[in-house]
């Protein structure tokens, strides 16, 4: 009885849907998705409505618990895409960030995707918590790099945008006054981001200025 309840609320979700938002309706197969992941039908809608792409699953590393959808976007759009759902999903207890970065895509058009994820979640923590960020050739285990966020977001706050198994990305609302310092505790934090990156301590802490962001990788 309580299974047929649920197919019946979900076939009138999607006919209110369908008056509401035109051609780019949930489908029935988008709607299971987001039900088995707990998310709701209208958050979905929402998502859809802005993001233009079909909903699809993710994979994530976490806690069981964790569970989350996601979609792809053009990599041009991708922080225009965040940026515009990211209010609205917060205020309903989702995070969403970006989840791969398509540069080694297999589109058969070649062009460039990024998939971005949401999940439930009213912590921004629970992003890196989703997918299990570490850098584990570094002896650096999850919960250090959970640690260590913490301890930078208290100093800096910022709001974290992407993360996946061994990165993570974050957009400061306020930098450090000492760029040289934090990027020296970054560079013995995360070595990849200067001797695979941008070259040295001097050039992280210049790029952390002008992007404004906080960026992580160990390969």
């Amino acid at each position: 009885m309580k299974s047929l309840k649920i197919i019946l609320f979900n076939k009138m979700a999607i006919s209110m849907l369908d008056i509401e938002s035109g051609n780019r309706m949930l489908n029935e197969e988008e709607v299971n998705l987001l039900s088995k992941n707990d998310i709701d039908v209208m958050i979905g809608q929402i998502i859809k409505d802005i993001s233009n792409s079909e909903i699809k699953e993710i994979i994530l590393r976490g806690d069981a618990v964790a569970k989350g959808i996601g979609f792809e976007v053009l990599q041009s759009r991708t922080v225009t895409v965040i940026a515009q759902l990211r209010e609205k999903l917060n205020q309903n207890g989702y995070q969403i960030f970006l989840f791969d970065k398509g540069y080694d895509s297999q589109r058969e058009d070649k062009i460039p995707h990024d998939i971005i994820a949401v999940i439930k979640g009213t912590d921004q923590f629970d992003i890196v918590r989703a997918v299990r960020t570490d850098g584990i050739n570094y002896g650096i285990e999850h919960e250090d790099v959970l640690a260590k966020l913490k301890e930078w977001n208290q100093k800096y706050p910022f709001r974290i945008s992407g993360a996946n198994l061994d990165w993570v990305e974050a957009d400061f609302i306020s930098l450090p006054d000492d760029l040289i310092s934090f990027a020296k505790e970054v560079y013995e934090f995360c070595p990849d981001v200067v001797d695979q990156g941008v070259g040295s301590v001097e050039e992280l802490a210049e790029a952390i200025e002008m992007l404004y962001s906080l960026y992580l990788w160990w390969d």
